[in-house]
């Protein structure tokens, strides 16, 4: 979890006094992807200074990006943060390790826990910030997965390292291609994503050296660009699935958001 902090001043009885202000809190993930909020807090009100417009002491956001995370951020009495909740769609909830200004902060960075919604719970750490590095345990105190990944570099393979069925040390790599990201689906008053330049997984390199590859579905009438739906999935063995999508307004339900018609096909 990361946010910009800003020193801010009031003035009362002729006397300047200063707090902080956390803005702009976001949410990574396992894999290093970003999912900001529009999230702020602050410890104004612990200052004789009343009456401002300034942030709260705690913020409830829904990330900006359609994920569906919802991020609850909270500050003490001094300005120093405690360590946020994130709340998935799927009922996860997540206590993430705290970055400010996209470097450690204590306290906060370090363990952080998952918990699903059947209460079983990993504990992951993060003990070097570049590369960013998070180590996964599980409810046995075994560890299950290591991911390192190049931090700040969007794009950059990640690897990740499990211990495999022979008690050896393996690895997966996810490799990731530049497009730009653009949607055209056409539903009246809902504003279309993009263009952007985002980094899409392109292939995924398994321990034995084979590997999965992604294509991602054309964008109508934009020559080039992508929708970030897959379009295709080529697997280890040489097999290929492809996706289709048809109906609706270029194969969307404006209504929700829903793929109107999906076509999966395969050579066989």
């Amino acid at each position: 979890m990361a946010y910009q902090e800003v020193n801010e001043e009031c003035v009362a009885s002729g006397n300047d006094y200063y707090f902080e202000e956390l803005n702009d809190w976001t949410y990574y993930d396992a894999v290093g992807t970003p999912h900001p909020t529009n999230a702020s807090v602050s410890n104004y009100s612990s200052t004789p200074c009343q009456g401002g417009n300034y942030p709260p002491a705690s913020a409830t956001a829904v990330a900006t990006d359609g994920s569906g995370y919802t991020i609850v951020a909270r500050v003490d009495s001094s300005g120093v943060p405690y360590t946020p909740t994130v709340y998935a769609r799927s009922g996860t909830t997540i206590n993430p390790p705290i970055m400010e200004n996209g470097g450690p902060e204590s306290p906060g960075y370090g363990p952080g826990t998952v918990t699903d919604p059947n209460g079983n719970e990993i504990t992951f750490s993060v003990p070097d910030y570049d590369p960013f590095t998070v180590t996964t345990t599980d409810t046995l105190g075994t560890t299950a997965l290591t991911l390192l990944a190049p931090t700040p570099a969007p794009g950059s393979p990640t690897t990740l390292t499990y211990t495999d069925f022979a008690g050896s040390s393996a690895t997966v790599t996810v490799y990731y291609s530049t497009y730009t990201v653009r949607t055209n689906f056409g539903c009246s008053g809902i504003t279309e994503f993009g263009p952007t330049s985002e980094s899409l997984v392109s292939e995924i390199e398994l321990a034995d050296g084979t590997k999965y590859s992604f294509t991602y579905e054309a964008t109508p009438g934009y020559s080039g660009d992508v929708t970030g739906r897959i379009a295709s999935v080529t697997l280890p063995t040489g097999g290929e699935i492809a996706y289709s999508y048809s109906g609706g307004s270029n194969g969307i339900t404006c209504a929700d958001g829903s793929t109107a018609t999906l076509t999966r096909t395969t050579p066989d």
